[in-house]
């Protein structure tokens, strides 16, 4: 008799406390993370060099820094040239950090000599251009399917608003304080 009390004073510890820490982590809502990624040592390396409190995550093989930059929580991790790395290591990050958004940092191939090192480019839409015809009037982009669903994918696809928004609130208030 004793020893069947004391098995459902601990089977019901055990629910009890289950019951608390789950609604507790439930509750929790995780700090926002921003994904930052490059192509070229220099541009990981130079952004590394400022986070504070770093620590260092491999997965697959691939280096991850976790830290703070300017107060904001980051992950930083060199994905290596071509569009077939960069897809797998933003793959790793999106599935084993969850972002709220990811950047991409790089030359993006010089594609426009008015463009000069260190300007900031911000995408309103990209493309997926794995398929496409090149015609006398330019490139004509096909989507490719969908594997999954074997429906057609979108070519173009637009920035999230809040992330357009963000890179001119700096420039305001900073020429906002020049002029006055």
């Amino acid at each position: 008799m004793k020893n069947s009390n004391v098995l459902i004073i601990i089977c019901l510890s055990a629910i009890f406390l289950y019951c608390s820490c789950n609604s507790v982590f439930q509750k929790a809502k995780p700090e926002p993370i921003t994904g930052i990624l490059g192509a070229f040592d220099k541009e990981v390396e130079m952004l590394e060099s400022q986070l504070a409190d770093k620590q260092e995550v491999r997965i697959e093989g691939i280096r991850f820094a976790e830290g703070r930059l300017c107060g904001r929580k980051v992950v930083i991790a060199l994905t290596g040239f071509g569009k077939v790395n960069a897809a797998m290591t933003t793959t790793l990050f999106i599935e084993h950090f969850r972002p709220n958004e990811v950047i991409f940092t790089g030359i993006a191939g010089a594609l426009n000599p008015g463009v000069s090192i260190g300007d900031v480019i911000i995408a309103e839409r990209t493309a997926q251009h794995d398929s496409g015809v090149l015609k006398t009037g330019g490139l004509e982009y096909e989507g490719v399917t969908n594997p999954i669903s074997s429906k057609q994918n979108p070519v173009f696809f637009n920035a999230d608003k809040r992330l357009l928004e963000l890179p001119s609130k700096p420039l305001r208030k900073q020429n906002s304080k020049q002029s006055g």
